[in-house]
């Protein structure tokens, strides 16, 4: 409960919730004497104390209606969700009104409010998808009927039946000789109820047909007298107008007094709601009648299946209790069957004795006491804000079945594929898997090394714990996403995730990306559990930390994977800025994640020690030096990229989740907190760095899982079905253009082209090698590449060759392949350098054809000879052309690693 007397959001848009809430006020502040309320509501309720920041006077129904009061309905709601955002009530508590309150109350749970549901929509009857977005809004639903709370209960929203408010009204009803004196109906003649509905639209659709059957029952049955309640919130002077063009009877008028009316009636016309119970209850012969404009009423028939009856006391019978008239309101329809009511005493009670046994269907009186009862529990131990049904034994085995064929499908393409030559250059410094190195921490390396040693060499060894890691990732983030979101928005983030081009080449590919994602994604599920903070419960004992120790593990992994693993530290100061009561009261929680991760991180640091910290310090050249070329140009790459790798649809997504999250500034809700924290560090680092050097898309890729929670826990389920259709359709394309390239573009733009040239490029590099070495007895030669990313093609695909890696040895006549330091970007072959007296044999020196493709080592004369050209070609066309230069024995000259 929160401290000091608790706070109430209630809300009722109309006649009949305005009386029901009055009666749950009553009940609720005799539990909570200092209870203080505010919100939605008519005179009823502001008579019981509520605060009345909205007039009760909303009521509509159908689809005409409600387009013409849209405009006041979106400042009603604005109205109500800035004044939860300020006075953060404990509970809100939405009395009927269903369409209204299901859109208030998603902006309760964006807010972190907790909202009751009061009088269940009719669901069972209707458009029964909104119980699965219930399900996300609300923490509860209190049905007024028994069979309503099994609908809930299949989607895991806890629902509570405690009875029909109607009950208790009718036990406090005056008796009907009390009531006819009170409403001055003392003639002894029959009186007949006309309760044509509360809303000014039922008014005008029910008054001419209702005045016209009251004028055939009076021509039946003379000195039959007609009373009609008016709703507090209509205005009489349009009943008296509605009355007069329509030329039946005298009505008496009677401002309020619904129940009494109906006490003092031998039969009643009954608009279709709350007052057809009331006459079922009270044991009036009733018929209900109900007319909507003809959209509405199209469009009812389309939607509502396998619900017979429109009438209460029928819908609650199973059968025709009493007649209905739906749409077609002709007066005899209507007066007819009020005709053989007054006339026959036997049909009467015939049709009473049905009316009973609706009322014991109905239970006990005291529903508003139990509602009150349900709420004040809950303010007593607040509720887990809303949130969706943890996933069913189904859910699960459909996604496990789902990435389990997306990951043999993988593993499959990942066979058929040549290794890149980024995936070389990790291939070969697996042979070496130091702690740390030139560009990138180690754990890609890693992998790589303990794959081959159980599956072997070639590319699918090489690529299956990329795969599995995506597969791995692709589970932990549904798991994370069914925390925030229903079913189908989590699913189809989850499907984004898994199939859109940027995550779906990383899942493939073994680059750093794939350990980076699953690390990552595992620490924003670490991060949810510390940002909740006092709104969630708190685990008993000392289980509270595992969450510290969680995410420090997750980030210390996530570090060994790429660097960009220190940005959900920061992501993670954000997120507790952003939140200040999630903020950890012990310090020990923060020191046992920094422990964790440092621990973990440690052995690259030590590594960078001892080589003068030249990982980190060529991590800040590679993202910050100065490039030539326009920064607006790099930026808009960097953008365009993010929006073809991705689809535009999660960016430009991203960018109004951020938005909202300036404006609110302060009790962001969990999903967008996660979405804005762990999301914009990324992005705005890498435009910064793209200000001044190019930056490669991917390189933004931990960005988007927290926007891809965000859009979930936000229901964005159209904006992620999008992204995942076009994801899939752009991945597929990718992966069949792969295996059999069939798409017009040009080769030279194609990035399978750069998957492609080794096999001429070896054949020209062996030919070179046997000119030098002059037969089998000769010292072996060494083969120099211009750039890390051709030694490494080498080095993988000359026969007999062995990339030094500066502690093997050689094989005898075996061809050494190196990148020189000093040419091209810094790399690991730097450190390596070349094994002793390897220069003895003579060196062929590989570099793309240019101007400056000529070695500056050889440059005695006689021992220069070449150089001879290698084209590579992909469809037909010529993609790259390499230089080969054969140089004889070099002895010292080639200058040794730094």
């Amino acid at each position: 409960m929160s401290r000091g007397a608790p706070r109430l959001l209630i809300s009722a848009g109309e006649a009949s919730g305005d009386a029901l809430g009055a009666e749950f006020l009553r009940e609720i502040k005799e539990i909570h004497p200092g209870l203080r309320a505010f919100g939605m509501g008519g005179p009823a309720m502001e008579a019981e104390g509520l605060e009345v920041l909205v007039a009760a006077d909303r009521s509509v129904v159908g689809l005409t209606e409600a387009i013409r009061h849209l405009p006041a309905s979106r400042r009603a709601l604005g109205r109500l969700r800035a004044a939860a955002r300020e006075r953060r009530p404990d509970l809100a508590v939405l009395i009927d009104y269903a369409d209204f309150h299901q859109v208030l109350a998603g902006a309760l749970a964006a807010e972190g409010i907790p909202a009751v549901q009061y009088v269940s929509p009719q669901v069972w009857a209707w458009r029964r998808g909104r119980v699965r977005t219930l399900a996300r809004r609300l923490v509860a639903v209190l049905t007024l009927l028994p069979f309503e709370t099994e609908v809930y209960a299949r989607e895991g929203l806890p629902a509570l039946h405690v009875g029909h408010p109607v009950l208790d009204r009718a036990t406090a009803a005056p008796g009907r000789d009390a009531a006819r004196r009170r409403l001055g109906l003392d003639g002894g003649g029959p009186v007949v109820a006309l309760l044509p509905g509360s809303r000014p639209g039922e008014l005008a659709r029910h008054v001419p047909p209702f005045a016209a059957a009251a004028g055939r029952v009076r021509e039946a049955v003379p000195g039959t007298v007609f009373v009609l309640p008016l709703a507090p919130a209509l205005p009489r002077k349009d009943l008296d107008a509605l009355l007069s063009a329509s030329g039946g009877p005298p009505v008496r008028v009677v401002e309020g007094g619904a129940l009494e009316c109906l006490v003092a009636a031998d039969a009643a016309l009954v608009a279709s709601g709350t007052a057809t119970l009331e006459a079922a209850v009270l044991g009036v012969p009733h018929v209900v009648c109900y007319r909507v404009s003809l959209p509405t009423w199209v469009a009812a028939r389309l939607l509502v299946r396998g619900v017979r009856h429109i009438g209460m006391p029928n819908l609650l019978a199973g059968r025709e209790v009493v007649p209905e008239a739906v749409q077609r309101l002709d007066p005899a329809r209507l007066a007819d069957p009020v005709v053989e009511w007054l006339r026959d005493p036997g049909a009467a009670e015939a049709t009473r004795a049905g009316l009973a046994a609706v009322r014991a269907s109905l239970g006990p009186p005291g529903a508003s006491r139990r509602a009150a009862e349900a709420v004040a529990a809950m303010l007593d131990r607040p509720p887990v804000p809303a949130g969706p049904p943890p996933p069913t034994g189904r859910e699960g085995f459909a996604l496990l079945a789902a990435v389990a064929a997306l990951t043999v499908a993988r593993l499959w393409v990942a066979g058929r594929i040549g290794l890149s030559p980024d995936e070389a250059y990790y291939r070969v410094w697996a042979e070496a898997p130091a702690a740390g190195y030139h560009a990138h921490a180690p754990m890609i390396a890693w992998w790589e090394a303990g794959s081959r040693a159980l599956l072997g060499e070639g590319a699918r060894a090489v690529r299956a714990p990329a795969v599995i890691a995506a597969g791995l990732a692709t589970l932990i983030f549904h798991r994370l996403a069914r925390q925030f979101a229903a079913p189908r928005p989590a699913a189809w983030a989850t499907a984004v995730l898994a199939t859109s081009p940027m995550y779906a080449a990383g899942a493939l590919l073994a680059v750093p990306d794939a350990p980076l994602m699953l690390f990552w994604i595992a620490a924003l599920g670490f991060a949810a559990d510390l940002v909740e903070g006092e709104r969630g419960a708190a685990p008993a004992g000392t289980r509270w930390i595992g969450p510290w120790w969680g995410f420090g593990i997750a980030s210390g992994l996530a570090l060994l994977s790429k660097y960009h693993g220190v940005l959900l530290l920061a992501g993670l100061v954000l997120a507790l800025a952003l939140r200040p009561e999630a903020r950890p009261r012990r310090w020990i929680g923060p020191a046992v994640a920094a422990v964790a991760a440092a621990l973990l991180f440690w052995p690259v640091v030590a590594w960078n020690a001892r080589h003068d910290w030249i990982s980190f310090a060529l991590q800040v050249r590679h993202g910050f030096a100065p490039a030539r070329g326009s920064a607006a140009a790099r930026l808009g790459q960097l953008a365009l990229g993010q929006l073809a790798l991705l689809t535009p649809f999660v960016p430009l997504a991203a960018v109004g989740l951020w938005t909202r999250a300036a404006r609110w500034r302060r009790d962001l809700p969990r999903g967008l907190l996660l979405a804005t924290a762990f999301s914009l560090p990324v992005v705005l680092l890498f435009a910064a760095s793209a200000w001044r050097a190019p930056v490669e898309p991917n390189w933004l890729a931990p960005a988007w899982p927290a926007v891809l929670l965000g859009l979930a826990a936000a229901g964005a389920t159209r904006t992620l079905r999008a992204a995942a259709v076009l994801g899939v359709a752009a991945t597929a394309l990718i992966h069949a253009h792969a295996l059999h390239p069939f798409l017009p573009v040009p080769p030279r733009a194609d990035p399978m082209a750069r998957l492609t040239g080794s096999p001429e490029l070896t054949a020209g590099v062996r030919s070179e090698l046997a000119r030098l070495q002059g037969g089998e007895g000769g010292a072996p030669a060494t083969v120099i590449a211009s750039n890390y990313k051709d030694a490494s093609v080498l080095a993988l695909s000359l026969p007999g060759a062995k990339a030094w890696t500066g502690g093997g040895a050689g094989l005898p006549g075996a061809a050494w392949v190196a990148d020189l330091p000093g040419h091209g970007r810094d790399s690991q072959w730097d450190l390596w350098g070349l094994p002793p007296g390897a220069e003895e044999g003579g060196v062929v020196w590989v570099s793309p054809a240019g101007r400056d493709s000529r070695p500056r080592f050889c440059d005695e004369p006689g021992r220069l000879e070449g150089p001879e050209e290698v084209r590579v070609r992909y469809r037909g066309e010529v993609v790259r052309a390499y230089h080969l230069w054969r140089c004889g024995a070099v002895g010292s000259t080639i200058p040794p690693p730094p």
